[in-house]
């Protein structure tokens, strides 16, 4: 599926969504689950309106934007990394997006002190408002506590519910690791994965793309993936 589709004009935008950033391989810990029956419970409103997740990098928000975008397949569902984007014209990128029925802005933080950004995305919120359509938007922090240039942009931001992503802990991560490592064929032992999490990046999406490297080494080498062999592969880091 597309992330985003568009003319020429918006930049021939072409972002996919990652294949395995579904609702089915997010890790639900407790503290997450009251955000994710809300998040759900939105999705199948019909009226339009506005989501704002918000979180610490790596909790997990772009995964779940683009498990929305993945579970509304067949409708008009774009979604925008605003990371990806920040050195554009947000002028073109917004062009017709507000008939899109869902749209998702993944770290719009990243570009609120820019006055022409902030502009943009005020405009863009109320023709997606006016036009009946869903807002699903990701930030690092609450609307309230945003460092933005237009304070009605804060305001239109706020309109919705504001949920949080709470970072996964250790046992959580462990099941993350063992699940994707499942999905692409292979056991990832308690004791491996313990090494990991005891000597590697807390950050998840680090803790992923190690999992990734490991597995295209484990098939290269035709061998098991240990503790000796990880060892090869890790610096460890805080």
């Amino acid at each position: 599926m597309m992330a985003v589709s568009g003319t020429p004009e918006q930049l021939a935008l072409g972002f996919r969504l990652r294949a395995d950033a579904t609702f089915a391989n997010f890790v639900v810990s407790s503290e997450n689950a009251a955000t994710l029956h809300a998040l759900r419970h939105w999705l199948e409103q019909t009226e339009g309106g506005i989501f704002f997740l918000f979180g610490a990098s790596g909790s997990g928000r772009s995964h779940l934007l683009q498990a929305v975008c993945h579970n509304v397949a067949g409708q008009n569902a774009i979604y925008l990394p605003i990371n990806d984007l920040a050195v554009s014209d947000p002028s073109l990128i917004f062009e017709n997006l507000e008939h899109a029925s869902l749209l998702c802005l993944d770290d719009i933080d990243l570009v609120l002190q820019d006055r022409h950004w902030c502009e943009q995305l005020f405009h863009l919120c109320n023709r997606v408002f006016a036009s009946g359509g869903k807002l699903l938007v990701s930030a690092a922090t609450a609307p309230a506590q945003l460092d933005c240039r237009l304070e009605d942009l804060r305001s239109r931001l706020s309109w919705g519910g504001s949920f949080r992503v709470h970072a996964l802990g250790d046992d959580d991560r462990r099941r993350v690791l063992q699940l994707r490592a499942r999905e692409r064929g292979f056991d990832l032992p308690d004791d491996v994965a313990a090494y990991i999490l005891s000597r590697y990046s807390r950050d998840l999406g680090a803790l992923l793309q190690l999992l990734d490297t490991l597995d295209h080494h484990s098939l290269a080498q035709q061998k098991r993936i240990t503790i000796p062999f990880v060892r090869q592969f890790i610096m460890p880091t805080d």
